[in-house]
Formats: structure tokens, C-alpha cells, sequence
């Protein structure tokens, strides 16, 4: 049975040889054999008179006549979104910036945990860099106190002070470790500013006083 399988998209239209007992399912094969077409059987969708055929319904069952045209439609599947993609797009959603987080998932070989434990340890990194008040925001009487006796001369107290802050900031870890001396310069500049800053307000406030009272 000679058959002619027409492609709208192409606007093309080419001949096909079937028996009677073939299914349409077989007729789905054969075109995609025959023409090499990169796509899946379930894909397409072949349509006579109007009517959609059937995977299991046979050539005589369905009563085609020699030199029948039938109509091709091809229905592509979306491509399915790979597991590394969904990692990618799950830390992108929490904030990330999207080549961040593919530099951090490849470095770990797609591990999600890591990646994102060292996505979370350079943001806080490069936040406290940017805005290391927040490196002083917890600070405690004890950081005070070792603070000054730094800012003294007593270089025994950096030691203690720099355990205390990696138990704080587990994330700064590393850094607190291999560069204590940034971060303890670091608080004894924003400790200075503090100072420097209520002794201004003081100053002020006294003037204002004296003012007053004149």
C-alpha cells in the first residue's frame, strides 16, 4: 500500500510503503527510519480526514485506500531539566548570584551541601569586608577588655580574643586563623570611631549646656 505522509511544517510531502496489517504505530517507525527524524515516536501525531490515528489501530482497520495522504504533526517534549540544573536553580532561588553558584557546584562536583556551606562562607566573608560593623555588632565585655589590653601592647590577649570570635563565626574560621590581625584591626578601628564618635557627642551635648545655661 503506498501511502503520502505530509509534513505542514515543511510543506513538504513524501511516499510511504505499508501493508495492511501494519499498525500506526508501524507507520510512526517507518518515518522515523526512513527519514532520520531526531525526535521520538511518541512525538508524532499523524492525522486522516481530519481524525487522529490511533498507535493500535491498523492500516485496514482504518480503512485507508492506496495513495492516501495522511498529515504529520510533530509535537516536541520539553527537555527534561537535569538533576544539576535543579541544584543550580535551587541555590540561584535563595539568592545567589547564578555564576557564584555554578563555580561553587563544580567545585564541589555537584555536592549541594558543600557548595552552598562555601557560597554562605564568602558572602558573610565579603559582607563583613564590606561592612565590618557587623563583625562588632555581638561584641562582648570580654572582646572589650582584650581589645584595649591589644591596643595597650599586650599582643597575649589576640590569642583568646580570636577563639572566642571563631566559635561566633564558625563561617570565618579559616580567615580568623590564617589573618587575625585584619580582623583584630578590624574592631580596634571601629572601636576607636565608637570612642571618637560618643566623645564628639559628649563634647556636643556639653556645649549645648553650657550654652543653656548662659
Amino acid at each position: 500500500m503506498k501511502l503520502y505522509i505530509k509534513d505542514p511544517r515543511t510543506r513538504s510531502k513524501f511516499q510511504l510503503n505499508g501493508t495492511v496489517n501494519d499498525t500506526v504505530r508501524d507507520l510512526k517507525h517507518h518515518i522515523v527510519k526512513s527519514h532520520k527524524l531526531v525526535c521520538h515516536t511518541d512525538e508524532i501525531s499523524l492525522i486522516y480526514s481530519g481524525k487522529l490515528l490511533q498507535d493500535d489501530a491498523t492500516l485496514n482497520s482504518l480503512h485507508l485506500k492506496d495513495n492516501a495522504q495522511i498529515v504529520m504533526l510533530i509535537r516536541r517534549r520539553p527537555s527534561p531539566i537535569s538533576d544539576n540544573d535543579k541544584k543550580i536553580r535551587r541555590l540561584v532561588e535563595l539568592g545567589f548570584q547564578r555564576d557564584s553558584v555554578i563555580d561553587a557546584l563544580e567545585a564541589h562536583n555537584y555536592n549541594t551541601e558543600d557548595a552552598l556551606t562555601e557560597l554562605t562562607t564568602v558572602t558573610e566573608s565579603h559582607t563583613i569586608e564590606s561592612d565590618p560593623t557587623r563583625l562588632f555588632v555581638e561584641v562582648t565585655l570580654e572582646d572589650l577588655i582584650a581589645l584595649r589590653q591589644i591596643k595597650d601592647g599586650d599582643t597575649e590577649a589576640i590569642r583568646p580574643l580570636i577563639t572566642s570570635l571563631t566559635e561566633r563565626y564558625p563561617h570565618l574560621a579559616n580567615d580568623l586563623q590564617s589573618d587575625p590581625d585584619k580582623y583584630v584591626n578590624i574592631m580596634l578601628n571601629l572601636m576607636n570611631d565608637t570612642v571618637s564618635s560618643n566623645a564628639k557627642e559628649f563634647e556636643a551635648s556639653e556645649s549645648e549646656s553650657e550654652q543653656d545655661s548662659a
